[in-house]
């Protein structure tokens, strides 16, 4: 994809008959780095007990947004988030309609998660990371939440897609913190179907409590992807300042095919074009059911055109524009023109929070796991961790006496171990690769930056790698 654009997705709504719920999908162009938002302050973290010298320091980018308008920010480390104008509210519930500063902090790179103490763990259970966030707003200097209902779209950048992503919310102790399970926002199912009676031929709506919705395949949020995958911003639009919503129509047979799409209200042809294709080569869903019964819904599926940072929007909406007929006659003419149209891809995991904080895309790593404990003598303090080489996975050491036990790792998975202790006013470097499951053995030596930079590198290269 060309690297001044992206997608950002809101979510997607599922509309027919009078049964709504108002959330849209939202794509975005990337802006381009001299219309950037200005970082207007940067801020240390905390370190660690024992500090890993020569280790950069991830850095605060604070945005002055307006609560009062749709807010789409592209953060450095290539982070978007998509902010719903009137999402936040005070202590006392009232809506925040003024200046908010939104405050950010990434952590991609191996070394900004290790200065800042964070680890890839969930209870006892290990985690292979996307990325890592720490979000604040605060509005005339109180701190401000997300109100209740509403959500901010996180796009978390990849080069390679790992299944099974999703949003963990961070709790610390003292010294630690453990991501928990974020619940899943509710997918955005209409609630009615729209069913043909046979052998009447007549359409008729009926919301009940046997349904079962119709769902794309792999579930709501696999659908996000296919929509963050497939829809491209037209450039001629993008460079016009064109944006808004189309709002496409279409039919789930009962075979789960996808029929009778059509533009119920658009922007400008290009956008309602791009919008009308995605949806006309979605996969067969699974039908809905209204008790054994096999039936046909209808859909409406709102798609937002974002331009970031563009405060005003340029849109011209038209009603009832339809593409079928030109989409099949491209389709006869080229079979391969919706794959020719679709050769810039955006790369970024799309999940929702409600909540800010702080906030880790994860997916749980599952298999053959063992625990492995490590003998490090004594010590008065100790910083220990694990960086495996196949997995973007950094685990804290826990001490127990004189050992210190890392727990849940993929049997025979190659990994560094990296110790520093303290013994007085010394501090001692240890660094051991191997296998998960072998025993091991730690040479402890005067610890000397030199070394310790040599092997940061080494894993800050393997680990960008896994990116």
């Amino acid at each position: 994809m060309n690297a001044k654009m992206y997608v950002a997705l809101m979510g997607c709504v599922l509309m027919f008959g009078q049964c709504q719920h108002e959330k849209e999908w939202n794509l975005s162009s990337k802006v381009q780095k001299k219309n950037s938002p200005k970082i207007i302050q940067t801020e240390k973290i905390a370190r660690s007990s024992v500090k890993m010298p020569e280790l950069p320091i991830a850095k605060l980018q604070v945005f002055k947004i307006s609560a009062d308008k749709d807010t789409l920010l592209e953060c450095k480390e290539g982070t978007t988030i998509d902010i719903p104008a009137f999402s936040f509210v005070d202590s006392n519930g009232e809506l925040v309609d003024g200046e908010v500063e939104f405050v950010v902090t990434e952590y991609y790179q191996l070394e900004h998660i290790m200065e800042a103490n964070l680890s890839t763990t969930s209870g006892d259970k290990l985690l292979e990371t996307g990325g890592m966030l720490n979000l604040r707003a605060s509005a005339k200097g109180e701190t401000v939440k997300i109100q209740e209902g509403k959500s901010i779209e996180l796009g978390f950048p990849r080069k390679k897609e790992k299944r099974g992503m999703q949003l963990f919310s961070g709790h610390w102790d003292a010294k630690n913190v453990d991501w928990k399970l974020m619940p899943p926002p509710p997918p955005p199912m209409a609630d009615c179907f729209e069913i043909e009676e046979e052998p009447r031929h007549e359409e008729i709506f009926w919301c009940g409590v046997n349904e079962v919705q119709p769902e794309y395949p792999g579930g709501y949020r696999a659908m996000m992807e296919y929509f963050s995958d497939t829809i491209v911003y037209p450039k001629a639009a993008k460079d016009s300042g064109i944006c808004g919503t189309v709002y496409v129509q279409f039919a789930v047979e009962k075979d789960g095919a996808i029929n009778d799409v059509s533009v119920v209200r658009g922007i400008e042809e290009s956008l309602d074009s791009a919008a009308f294709t995605a949806v006309s080569m979605m996969p067969n869903w699974s039908p809905g059911k209204s008790g054994n019964k096999v039936v046909r819904a209808q859909f409406t599926v709102p798609i937002r055109f974002m331009i970031a940072n563009n405060a005003s929007c340029r849109s011209n909406p038209t009603y009832n524009s339809k593409y079928k007929k030109v989409f099949e006659e491209k389709m006869e003419e080229d079979e391969e023109y919706v794959e020719k149209a679709q050769v810039e891809k955006v790369t970024r995991y799309m999940l929702s929070t409600s909540k800010l904080g702080w906030i880790n895309c994860d997916r749980f790593i599952q298999g053959d796991l063992v625990s492995m404990n490590a003998d490090i003598g004594s010590y008065s303090k100790v910083n220990a961790f694990i960086v495996l080489d196949n997995y973007r996975s950094c685990l804290k050491g826990i001490g127990n006496g004189k050992f210190v036990s890392f727990n849940q790792l993929p049997r025979n998975e190659p990994f560094t171990m990296v110790v520093v202790k303290k013994i007085h006013d010394a501090n001692y470097l240890a660094i051991y690769n191997g296998k998960v499951g072998e025993s091991i053995k730690l040479e402890f030596q005067l610890l000397k930056k030199d070394r310790l930079k040599q092997e940061m590198e080494n894993l800050v290269n393997k680990w960008k790698v896994l990116s």
